[in-house]
Formats: C-alpha cells, structure tokens, sequence
C-alpha cells in the first residue's frame, strides 16, 4: 500500500498526503532509497507484504543515514496470516520495538 504498486500511478496515498502536507505551507522531501510512482519527489522507503521484524531489520540499515522526520508505518497485516514464523500474538512487541527503534533512530530535530 505504501509502495503504491497496482494503484493508479503506482502512487498508493504517497502523493496525496506529500501535497496535502505541501499545501499547509511546510517544505516536503520525501525520502529513501527507491523511487516509485509518476509524481514529483516520489523517494519511498517501502517493502511489499512483509511481517514487521523483517520490516525492522531492513529499517536499521536505511532510517539513521536519512534521518526522516515523519514516517508512515502501515505494517503488521502480513503477520496475522503467517502464524507459523511471525504470527498475530507478536505483533504487539514487533510493532513496540519497531516504534521504539524509529524514535531511536530518527529522534528528529533538537528542542529549543
């Protein structure tokens, strides 16, 4: 969904919420280490029906080099229906240490 792929112009809700947020007066650079869509500025760091341990794992090696400041989590969907390796009755502590790990990593800028 975050990907967009299969979506009209492969732009899943990336382009509208990017110009939504633009609209408000504040500057938007989206970031990662894809490019996907047929919309200006359409970097994405996005996996496809991936549990959320996996979703972390790849996480740490992307998230402290770009230092996002807003980041959009739709994951844990793919958990519910793999219960032999992932399964529902984790996604609770998965989702816990991805959070947790986001805030770690990308902890956004210093308060005045």
């Amino acid at each position: 969904m975050t990907l967009g792929e299969h979506s009209e112009g492969e732009r899943g809700y990336r382009q509208q919420i990017r110009d939504w947020i633009a609209s408000k007066g504040n500057p938007v650079n989206c970031v990662g280490a894809n490019r996907f869509g047929d919309f200006k500025d359409n970097d994405v760091q996005a996996w496809g029906a991936q549990p959320i341990k996996p979703t972390l794992d790849r996480a740490r090696e992307i998230v402290p080099a770009i230092q996002p400041n807003l980041i959009l989590i739709n994951a844990g969907s793919s958990d519910c229906f793999q219960e032999g390796a992932w399964g529902s009755s984790n996604v609770l502590n998965h989702m816990r240490d991805l959070v947790d790990f986001l805030f770690e990593a990308s902890p956004g800028p210093p308060s005045s």
